[in-house]
């Protein structure tokens, strides 16, 4: 497979794991709660590693060229394929302008989440809906790649007269067959005056939907290691290396 996933790990796992994922994405860096930069940037990572930035502080009185560059450094001295800003807190200015300087400076490519990477030229990190095709994204795309948001997930759908309703993760995954179109499963039920779908993706079931986003043309994969290193087509991406990268 030449789609790359990347398992994201915390300070705690990397620490305790008896070995390192073949592709690992840091995810324990984030916007300084006491300065103008970001902390936790780790001091080492295996060569070709994701670093990821969350907003799990959220940005205040930020420095953008400060920001840049500790991650300009950070990526040189680390020689990481890339950095995903996983930033969730939309409609903030000063989060725009940390993201354009990062994207239109640093070194590597620069995914970006949804909340500020639609009007970028930069790869998106997102994933299609539980009901949607890979195809379904090209026009989101725009020419661009996709790093995929890749992690276990269930939808409910009530359709009635007026619509459809949905709830992400609410109820437990009542599905019996699987849609090879949109790469889950799936059961129904009906009801007097509405239909009821509930779509889901097991962890066991990301295999067969990595492959088909192989098929669509996704190169880059980004799943949370708690979620996806148990699973036998994952254990031997794990090669036997124990190298902890300590806070920095």
């Amino acid at each position: 497979m030449s789609l790359r996933l990347y398992l994201a790990m915390t300070d705690a796992e990397i620490r305790s794991a008896a070995s390192l994922p073949r592709h690992l994405a840091f995810m324990a860096c984030h916007f300084s709660p006491y300065g103008a930069g970001l902390t936790n940037i780790p001091q080492r990572l295996p060569p070709e590693s994701i670093l990821i930035v969350n907003d799990r502080v959220p940005v205040l009185h930020h420095d953008p060229a400060l920001i840049f560059r500790q991650l300009k450094s950070a990526v040189e001295r680390l020689k990481v394929f890339g950095v995903l800003l996983d930033f969730q807190i939309g409609n903030i200015p000063l989060t725009s302008q940390i993201v354009k300087t990062l994207v239109d400076g640093l070194p590597c490519p620069v995914a970006v989440s949804p909340a500020y990477g639609a009007a970028l030229s930069c790869p998106l990190f997102s994933a299609p809906a539980l009901h949607q095709r890979f195809c379904d994204l090209v026009p989101l795309k725009k020419g661009r790649s996709l790093w995929l948001d890749t992690y276990e997930e269930t939808a409910n759908y009530k359709v009635t007269a007026t619509g459809c309703h949905i709830d992400e993760g609410i109820y437990p995954a009542d599905t019996r067959f699987f849609d090879e179109e949109l790469q889950c499963s799936y059961g129904l039920s009906i009801e007097k005056d509405c239909a009821g779908f509930t779509l889901s993706r097991k962890a066991e079931e990301i295999p067969k939907y990595l492959r088909a986003a192989e098929q669509a043309g996704i190169t880059v994969a980004v799943g949370l290691y708690q979620q996806l290193s148990h699973i036998p087509a994952f254990s031997s991406n794990s090669p036997p290396q124990k190298e902890m990268p300590p806070r920095g």
